[in-house]
């Protein structure tokens, strides 16, 4: 992950965790709480007022592999695309971004130790990459976790709130409408609910994370994209998502990734291309050409032999807006069509060209 990033999501939900001083690291009584219902079997630890789990429950609880490797002292897990690496009792992270083989370098302020001949990883640190927001509450020496996910008697909530990590003040629960599953941004597929929600305290901070739910109660990060998701397709072990910069939708893209490895992943096609969305083009008395929002339409189709697509090239349009000029519509139309995207990241063959629908009607 790039500083810039971790700044980001550092503004916007950073909580601490201080402890009353002298706050003893065994034998604290800390209850821990995950969406309002209290987990047994743990022992939260306290190190210089920071909450800490046991390193396997705490990666449990949050659905998240990790691998531990006992001569390097290093603990490594995924959050979502991005991966992850710590070392004991050193405040340095490394994060590696999908991607790139190198390992960007950050910090935390409180590192993992050895408590008890167990391996004790911060919860605060590890929540907030998950997207989650930790509170405590000195009061009832308790420590809440709140999901943008709930699960509860055999159905999946979603929050009310669409900046969900906004704090409700004297609120220790966050309120929770059942999630629609025919709804916009939630897809199913092979017995797992595919769900979106936008993290951030506004729409400018925000950005949109995909989660993977199942039927047990678990939830799972997958994405975590400044960019929309438009649609959602899964095959086998692959995820196929239409991602794209909200709202122009001018430029949007094929991303494959791998379910069980979400930092394993792929951009389909031609990076110079957009993909999914039907357009049409209207005439202007200027001479300019508009072509209107085709969010409704976005979408696409996985075959054995790849992913089958909307495809135009993005030279003929503005980036920063739905317009286009008059010289780029031959381009636009030459572009225009069916293609389809082999799934092992080869470029993308036109199988079908399309005529662009041109209104000839004049706009004022």
């Amino acid at each position: 992950m790039h500083r810039s990033k971790l700044l980001c999501l550092t503004l916007f939900t950073v909580f601490f965790l201080t402890l009353a001083p002298g706050a003893a690291a065994a034998g604290s009584g800390i209850k821990l709480y995950y969406d309002g219902v209290e987990l047994e079997g743990i022992s939260p630890q306290t190190v210089n007022g920071r909450v800490l789990l046991p390193m396997r429950q705490l990666f449990e609880l949050f659905g998240s592999g990790v691998h531990w490797d006992p001569l390097a002292k290093s603990i490594e897990t995924n959050a979502g695309p991005t991966r992850i690496k710590l070392h004991l009792d050193s405040n340095i992270v490394l994060y590696k971004t999908p991607g790139s083989d190198v390992w960007s370098e950050s910090s935390t302020d409180q590192p993992p130790v050895v408590i008890n001949e167990h391996v004790y990883v911060p919860l605060r640190f590890i929540a907030t990459e998950l997207n989650c927001v930790v509170e405590w509450f000195s009061s009832s020496n308790s420590v809440f976790i709140s999901t943008p996910f709930r699960y509860v008697n055999g159905e999946w909530f979603k929050t009310r709130a669409m900046y969900w990590n906004t704090l409700y003040p004297n609120d220790t629960m966050r309120e929770f409408d059942v999630l629609d599953t025919s709804g916009p941004g939630v897809w199913e597929f092979d017995g797992l609910i595919f769900a979106c929600v936008e993290v951030g305290d506004s729409p400018t901070l925000s950005h949109t994370c995909l989660y993977a739910l199942d039927s047990d109660g678990r939830s799972r990060l997958i994405e975590s994209t400044m960019n929309g998701v438009y649609s959602v397709k899964a095959e086998g072990g692959s995820l196929y998502l239409l991602e794209g910069i909200w709202p122009f939708y001018t430029t949007t893209a094929i991303v494959k990734i791998d379910l069980d490895r979400p930092y394993i992943r792929a951009r389909l096609g031609d990076a110079s291309f957009s993909y999914g969305g039907f357009i049409r083009v209207a005439e202007r008395e200027n001479g300019s050409l508009e072509l209107p929002p085709v969010g409704l339409h976005l979408d696409f189709q996985v075959r054995e032999d790849g992913i089958y697509v909307i495809g135009y090239d993005t030279a003929a349009t503005l980036s920063e807006g739905m317009a286009t000029s008059v010289a780029s519509l031959p381009l636009l139309a030459d572009s225009y069509g069916y293609y389809l995207l082999p799934k092992d990241g080869a470029p993308h063959r036109l199988v079908k060209n399309e005529t662009l629908e041109v209104e000839r009607d004049v706009i004022q």
